[in-house]
């Protein structure tokens, strides 16, 4: 075939010196050709109805293959192959290169392997990530991993192919290069420790509300990669934290706010002490009138300012208020009572007597429980002068003023 291709060319006056190069010319148009054809053939017909074959099916890991173009990664596989068969051929004059002309399709071949494990790691990873029980999990770390792996895995066949060493040679000189490649790679060293710290001791998840005040983090975490954690705060600011940070340094995490099916309001009400008082019948009768107390006054055993006994305690306002409000939240349907409910005295401080508030919303939703924290205090602040108690406040400009007058 050679011989009739070296003779039409003399024939059509084409010079011996030039003939040779005329012919590479044509064999590489021709090569160029078919590869194209090929690679048109697999991609566009074979690969597309396999696509379409695979959408019937509607099987999720499938359809992530399809996604993340496993498919079209493998069909490269076809017109690199052709290349390699066609080298001899299209090299037939030019015997010298062919060996190169090998050796660059070899790590063509080695790039097209590494494309199609990790567009199949991508896919699977995304598969992964749509389970139910993986859903939460640092799958992303994992992905990255196995594409460090392969890749290297890669660059070291890449290295024997072009140094024409084998690879056991190569694994051998990794040794004197340990403490350099420990250095490159030390932040994915530490990254991936630290993800498998993470995903063992169940640490975080993808989902959960963590605070980091050292890396302004308050959000959301979005994703957990190898090297990095990335959390959506609240302001829709993005924040990367390194993987290996959530293991060496303190986080808080409100997972456990979110299982337990309850928000916890802590805040108290400051009192002046000098509207502290016995009760008298007048602001007994008057509270007599509240529906919660009502039944709590009535069995109750009064007893005058004046008896000091120690089994006989006169009722107080403040002491009645305080009663008032845990009843008040042990009734209140928007609050978890299977969770701690309490009123407590804390210790007086030169703002008064703080009066605290301790109890469970019975929803983990941030507006749902900002509105029943605030519907309780409005109460609570506005019932508060009917045991003519006065709450603390700073004087403003206008206290003064009147102080003036």
């Amino acid at each position: 075939m050679f011989q009739s291709l070296n003779q039409w060319l003399l024939d059509i006056g084409i010079p011996l010196d030039w003939s040779v190069y005329v012919k590479f010319g044509l064999l590489l148009a021709v090569a160029v050709i078919l590869v194209v054809g090929l690679d048109w053939l697999t991609k566009w017909l074979f690969i597309r109805w396999i696509r379409e074959f695979i959408k019937r099916i509607e099987n999720p890991l499938l359809d992530a293959i399809v996604e993340k173009r496993v498919l079209r990664a493998i069909g490269n596989v076809v017109h690199v192959v052709a290349i390699q068969l066609m080298i001899p051929i299209v090299f037939v004059d030019f015997r010298i290169a062919i060996p190169v002309a090998r050796t660059v399709n070899e790590l063509y071949i080695v790039l097209i392997l590494l494309i199609i494990l990790s567009s199949f790691f991508n896919a699977l990873g995304h598969y992964t990530k749509q389970l139910p029980s993986l859903s939460d999990k640092p799958v992303d770390s994992y992905v990255q991993l196995s594409k460090i792996i392969i890749f290297s895995i890669g660059v070291l066949f890449g290295l024997s192919i072009i140094l024409g060493k084998s690879l056991p040679y190569l694994f051998g000189t990794l040794g004197a290069t340990s403490a350099i490649l420990l250095l490159v790679f030390k932040d994915t060293i530490l990254g991936f420790v630290a993800s498998i710290q993470l995903s063992v001791n169940d640490m975080v998840r993808i989902g959960d509300w963590i605070e980091n005040p050292k890396y302004g983090a308050d959000g959301d975490v979005i994703q957990i990669t190898l090297t990095t954690v990335k959390v959506q705060n609240w302001d829709k600011t993005i924040t990367t934290i390194p993987t290996y940070a959530l293991v060496s340094d303190a986080f808080k995490n409100w997972r456990g706010m979110k299982e337990s099916g309850g928000r916890r309001i802590k805040r108290a009400i400051y009192f002046k002490m000098d509207s502290f008082r016995f009760c008298d019948e007048e602001l007994l009768e008057r509270l007599r009138g509240i529906a919660l107390l009502k039944e709590e006054l009535n069995e109750a055993a009064i007893f005058p300012p004046a008896d000091t006994r120690p089994d006989r305690e006169p009722l107080t306002n403040i002491g009645l208020f305080r009663k008032y409000a845990e009843l008040y939240l042990q009734t209140h349907p928007q609050l978890n009572h299977d969770l701690l409910c309490m009123v407590r005295q804390l210790a007086p401080r030169e703002y008064g007597l703080p009066l605290e508030i301790y109890a469970f919303t019975s929803t983990v939703a941030w507006v749902e429980y900002e509105a029943i924290q605030a519907k309780i205090f409005d109460h609570l602040l506005t019932i508060a002068p009917l045991f003519d108690l006065d709450i603390y406040q700073m004087p403003s400009g206008k206290d003064i003023e009147s102080m003036r007058r």
